[in-house]
């Protein structure tokens, strides 16, 4: 990783910042890149109950969740994001509700894609999954 930016952890100061940078990459992501026709009051309806602060604190203080960032170091911006914990939102036959290990979410602002960013998330995620699910199969649903 360039050395202009940081792999972290979140922690509870950075959910403002979290909440801002998915709303941005989700409407970069199923709005611009995608097209789905999403109405501001769903979008703003979804952003309240899955991309607030709160949720987003909840995540963080929650010792079965995981959220790694990866920070620019010449200004403090978040560029990047993965969540992990346990699954409990996939319907598959063969999961194990809150069981299981899942990732959840892992963006990239589009701007500082295609820079293995991607990869390092991976690579803290999955350690991460297989401690504190050991044993246990891990899903994807990004």
């Amino acid at each position: 990783m360039d050395d202009q930016f940081f792999l972290r952890r979140a922690d509870i100061f950075d959910i403002n910042t979290l909440s801002q940078l998915y709303q941005k990459v989700y409407r970069e992501t199923y709005v611009e890149d995608f097209s789905i026709p999403y109405s501001e009051n769903e979008l703003n309806a979804y952003f309240r109950s899955s991309a607030s602060p709160q949720s987003f604190a909840k995540k963080i203080i929650d010792p079965k969740r995981a959220i790694w960032v990866i920070e620019d170091k010449r200004n403090g911006d978040l560029i990047a994001f993965a969540s992990a914990g346990p699954c409990n939102e996939i319907l598959h036959p063969d999961v194990c509700l809150n069981k299981d290990g899942e990732i959840n979410q892992l963006y990239i602002q589009r701007n500082q894609q295609n820079h293995g960013f991607d990869q390092q998330l991976m690579n803290v995620v999955l350690p991460w999954l297989d401690e504190y699910y050991s044993g246990r199969p891990i899903w994807l649903s990004v």
